[in-house]
């Protein structure tokens, strides 16, 4: 998967995540991701 397919992905599932734990989680995940994509 391309970084910005997986930031999109990951926007994405945190726009419809209600559980708090759970958006930390993904969060760090997009992180990752834009960390990834300046590299």
């Amino acid at each position: 998967m391309a970084v910005e397919e997986r930031i999109a992905f990951l926007l994405g599932k945190i726009e419809k995540e209600p559980v708090p734990q759970r958006l930390l989680e993904l969060a760090q995940q997009l992180q990752e991701a834009l960390n990834a994509r300046k590299k």
